[in-house]
């Protein structure tokens, strides 16, 4: 890592250490290295490639035991470029080197990879192609529990359970309570989700005292490979989301996809209506936290209102 970019990590890290879906829990990828992690392995706290937020290292749920990786961390080393290029391996390449109507760019040569010029260039392959499957509008309204619902506190799996009263009059809520941690957060995990026939998220959210929580749209251009696109371990994970301030009472919020911004210490990736995840953490490092967040749903049209 470079000097700027050692800098970038670090002012991120003072003001908030975002996800599963954001760099080390040991020095937030700033150079250092990984420690055990929570989202890269074949099973739940399974010892298979990958870091909660930063690459290499072991960890639990997704990614694969040759140097997966994780939601919320980069993965390890080796792999075929998820971004432009036509090397097998390289990091990076032109996504369309080539000139518009045929003929060659200057060299056509960019950061591993070689376009063959003329017709704009090809897309760039995705872990999703093929696996696009279109979710109903309803994320989980916690009635019947949490199941597939997940935590994690720094390197360790943290449990996500249910709680009583719901929102709006329903009986049961998904809540996520700990003690100290520099990164935590709650997520479920929605491989290759088409949700583009929808125009954002909603939920209700609740919190003892008031708290700082971000959602966070996991995508595949920001999520590391194997499930993901994202093959720079230090530049996965930015995630694009959007802050939320929630107190003692049950509000109704709601996430544009077309608000939701990255935090910029990672790879530029916009959102294109692909999510593998949803998430929410703690906006920064906690000394004790305790929120809930219920009747999850996607929207289209216009936000709903209670």
């Amino acid at each position: 890592m470079t000097q700027d970019e050692t800098s970038v990590c670090a002012r991120f890290v003072r003001k908030l250490p975002a996800l599963a879906f954001l760099t080390l829990a040991s020095g937030y990828g700033c150079g250092s290295p990984a420690p055990t992690g929570l989202f890269a392995g074949s099973s739940e706290l399974g010892n298979a490639g990958g870091a909660v937020l930063g690459s290499g290292g072991s960890g639990t749920a997704g990614g694969s035991s040759d140097g997966g990786s994780g939601l919320v961390g980069g993965g390890g080393g080796g792999g075929v470029a998820a971004l432009g290029g036509g090397s097998s391996g390289g990091a990076g390449g032109a996504l369309s080197a080539g000139a518009p109507n045929g003929g060659s760019s200057s060299g056509g040569v960019s950061a591993g990879g070689v376009s063959a010029g003329g017709g704009g260039g090809a897309s760039e392959p995705s872990a999703c192609d093929g696996k696009l499957v279109k979710p109903p509008a309803l994320v989980a309204d916690f009635e019947q529990g949490v199941a597939g619902w997940l935590g994690y506190m720094d390197n360790m799996a943290a449990p996500v359970t249910s709680s009583t009263p719901g929102a709006a009059l329903t009986l049961h809520a998904a809540t996520f309570s700990g003690g100290s941690a520099m990164i935590s957060g709650m997520y479920f995990r929605m491989p290759c989700r088409d949700v583009s026939d929808f125009d954002g998220i909603s939920f209700w959210g609740r919190s003892e005292g008031t708290s700082a929580v971000r959602f966070l749209a996991v995508i595949p251009k920001t999520d590391p490979n194997p499930g993901g696109d994202c093959a720079a371990p230090m530049k996965c994970s930015d995630h694009p989301g959007k802050p939320f301030s929630f107190g003692p009472e049950w509000v109704l919020y709601h996430a544009a996809w077309s608000e939701l911004k990255q935090l910029g210490f990672g790879s530029m990736a916009s959102f294109s209506g692909v999510i593998n995840a949803v998430l929410w953490i703690n906006d920064g490092p906690v000394d004790h936290f305790d929120f809930s967040i219920d009747q999850v749903s996607f929207y289209n049209g216009a936000a709903p209102t209670p």
